[in-house]
């Protein structure tokens, strides 16, 4: 793979009517001329600084944390079974504290360690170095095996590097790193970018050997396959379920989350890059954490849009893409926020992965999408001008209970934007059910079709309320008007 190395590297995007040189920003995290010295940022690390850095660097796990289950389809996606698999009660399953108990994780509903529920043996695996480690199961009868033989095996040992990792790594909000990281960078105290750069050593010398592997794969995938796809930007996998690494025990999002930790990792590391702290580590971390974690994104194709997971897969592109100096991450960004913008957001943002209940997450993009530049680039705004417009939506919808629904899962009646009432039936044909109607016009072989999404299906429905799709031939002019979320074929 080719990395663009420098301070700055240069891209040409193209757009409208011409073509635009863009340069990768040298960091998101300049050094301030004073210090903030924010009292609540401070307070949000000060728990953090009872460890020392040797002892947060020890947490970071040395095996792999997935699987946490032998049932390929439990537990993700709409295969959710809801109960603990150790006590079989709903609710929150754990309780983990890193600071006071960081060796032990806890059943939330029972009190329980979850080495009481006893162990009805173990299995070996092996990590990307070759070295075999043991972990002990207990056989969940709580757990339905779907996919797989039963009984379901259940692995506290991954439980725990799971919650461990994200302790450390933060998701989106709180976490050790990304606190310690904002207080040096408030402050200027090497306490805090002490223990950033411990951590960050940790988990530099781990990552290498973490498999690419689902949360209920027992069989890593080889390496070699992950350095194929890489080199190849096509995982072959969809974008939320595939394999990750840090990520690999998660239930559901297991990319998308694994950029929310990378992601974390890389502002974690921009924050603290001017500490006098690194010690001769700087390098390490970037080559075996940074360039070794960016191989799970350039399998998945850094240009590849991730649904509802964007909001989490194109912030790391953007991080990697300014931490690397990569041209392939950061141009991959740069494509990504446009393609959204563009196709994902028309009316404004109302369509946005069915209606203006994204309206929130459209905020965010746009935010990010100007941390590129290119939103105050007169140039660039002149060669696409709709730009100026996107993601205003949240400016003006509201639920009826005020506020933006940062998610698109709630129900339309609960907005002051209602759907008016048809006066008739368009020409074509109407899919009921479906909220989908298609016009059609002009002979078989000139044949053309306008698809045209009017309503929301119950649920969880990303059916881009009043989005279109044109095609001609069969051949698609304008896209698209996303996921009826029905599973007859249409």
């Amino acid at each position: 793979m080719k990395m663009v190395l420098g301070v700055l590297a240069v891209l040409c995007l193209s757009g409208g009517a011409g073509e635009l040189k863009m340069k990768i920003p040298a960091t998101l995290y300049p050094v301030p001329e004073k210090r903030s010295m924010d009292r609540k940022t401070i307070a949000a690390a000060e728990a953090y600084l009872k460890l020392s850095p040797e002892k947060l660097a020890s947490l970071v796990p040395k095996e792999p944390p997935a699987p946490v289950l032998t049932e390929t389809a439990a537990y993700s996606s709409s295969y959710h079974q809801g109960g603990c698999p150790f006590c079989g009660l709903s609710g929150k399953w754990f309780r983990y504290d890193l600071v006071n108990d960081p060796d032990r994780i806890y059943c939330m509903q029972t009190g329980k360690e979850l080495s009481e529920f006893g162990s009805q043996g173990s299995d070996f695996f092996l990590d990307y170095s070759g070295r075999k480690y043991a972990r002990k199961y207990y056989l969940s009868p709580h757990v339905k095996p779907i996919q797989l033989p039963g009984p379901v095996k259940a692995y506290p040992e991954n439980y725990l590097a799971k919650e461990r990792i994200q302790s450390l790594c933060g998701t989106w909000s709180g976490g050790v790193l990304p606190s310690l990281a904002k207080a040096y960078y408030a402050t200027g105290d090497e306490r805090y970018a002490e223990r950033v750069i411990a951590v960050l050593e940790a988990f530099a010398k781990v990552l290498p050997s973490y498999p690419w592997m689902g949360h209920s794969s027992t069989v890593p995938q080889p390496r070699s396959e992950l350095l194929a796809k890489a080199a190849q930007h096509d995982s072959g996998y969809h974008g939320w379920l595939g394999p990750a690494r840090l990520a690999a025990s998660e239930n559901n999002f297991r990319t998308p989350m694994e950029a929310v930790y990378i992601n974390n990792l890389a502002h974690a590391y921009m924050m603290v890059e001017p500490s006098k702290s690194w010690n001769g580590r700087r390098e390490l971390v970037r080559k075996k954490l940074f360039e070794e974690g960016s191989l799970l994104f350039r399998a998945y194709g850094a240009k590849q849009c991730m649904g509802n997971g964007i909001g989490m897969y194109a912030p790391v592109l953007n991080s990697l893409g300014i931490v690397l100096q990569d041209e392939y991450l950061y141009g991959g960004f740069l494509k990504i926020m446009e393609d959204f913008l563009y196709n994902e957001n028309f009316h404004d943002g109302i369509s946005t992965e069915g209606s203006v209940a994204y309206s929130g997450m459209v905020g965010g993009m746009w935010g990010l999408f100007r941390s590129s530049g290119l939103a105050e680039d007169p140039e660039y705004l002149r060669m696409n001008p709709f730009l100026r417009y996107a993601g205003m939506t949240r400016l003006r919808a509201s639920l009826v209970r005020g506020g933006n629904a940062p998610y698109g899962d709630d129900h339309p009646s609960q907005y002051w934007i209602t759907k008016p009432v048809p006066e008739k039936t368009v020409p074509g044909e109407e899919f009921g059910g479906f909220g989908l109607s298609i016009i059609r016009a002009g002979a078989a072989d000139k044949r053309m079709e306008l698809f045209f999404q009017h309503d929301r299906v119950s649920g969880h429905s990303h059916d881009d309320m009043l989005g279109i799709q044109l095609f001609y031939r069969g051949i698609p002019m304008l896209e698209h008007y996303g996921d009826t979320r029905q599973k007859a074929r249409l």
